[in-house]
């Protein structure tokens, strides 16, 4: 179905459609979900972005008037804001996103999982706590839950503990509030909305405000351009 939706995307760009829907329906509030950036880590080829395409979702982000913000920032009334975020805490975010996003001075959102972070045979891939730490002048740090998994398939007490688990070890490395809060493989519901709540988190990337984009490896940019416009 996606490929169906890709391919019309294309088309639809390419007769000279695009700029008329995206002037009718660009979203005041869009969410951006990333993983790896650059190079492919490990089996994560799937997951991962070159960094020549982020740049470029940067550049049109800017140009239609986006103003870069973290989950945290209370909401802002008018404009258009875009809230970019890493899930997982792949270790590119430190090597490739985060001296980029200090130059450009754009704030965004790093959510790990935290029992990925302590895992010592995975921190070839993923980040340690030590470099999460060195980057919190670029990224707030959220929760992307204890073990990443799908949430909405296990008892919402066990969801709910391994929400709070992951929030109170974040708060303990970071020695500050954690807020936010990914739901992983995105995989949410009301229920579980009212758990996050519950395990202490201010704000979820699955809130109805957020229009919620996954840029894909094989995404072309007339298709990004039309993810952010279709619902």
């Amino acid at each position: 179905m996606r490929k169906i939706r890709d391919i019309g995307a294309s088309l639809l760009w390419n007769i000279g459609m695009g700029p008329l829907a995206r002037a009718l329906r660009e979203p005041r509030e869009l969410a951006l979900a990333y993983h790896a950036i650059g190079k492919v880590e490990g089996s994560f080829a799937h997951v991962t972005i070159s960094f020549e395409a982020l740049k470029e979702h940067i550049s049109y982000l800017r140009n239609r008037g986006y103003v870069f913000r973290q989950f945290r920032d209370a909401p802002v009334s008018g404009g258009k804001n875009a809230y970019i975020y890493f899930d997982d805490g792949f270790r590119s975010v430190r090597e490739v996103v985060y001296p980029y996003f200090k130059n450009e001075r754009i704030p965004a959102t790093l959510f790990i999982t935290t029992d990925f972070i302590n895992q010592k045979k995975a921190q070839e891939v993923y980040l340690t706590w030590d470099e999460v730490r060195g980057m919190i002048d670029v990224f707030e740090i959220g929760s992307h839950g204890a073990r990443h998994v799908k949430l909405n398939k296990i008892d919402v007490g066990e969801a709910e503990a391994d929400m709070k688990r992951s929030r109170e070890e974040i708060e303990s490395h970071m020695g500050a509030p954690v807020q936010s809060f990914s739901y992983p493989k995105g995989r949410s519901s009301p229920e579980l909305e009212r758990a996050a709540a519950r395990a202490g988190y201010q704000i979820t990337t699955a809130h109805p405000r957020f229009h919620k984009v996954r840029p894909d490896p094989d995404d072309t940019m007339s298709i990004f351009l039309w993810k952010i416009i279709l619902p």
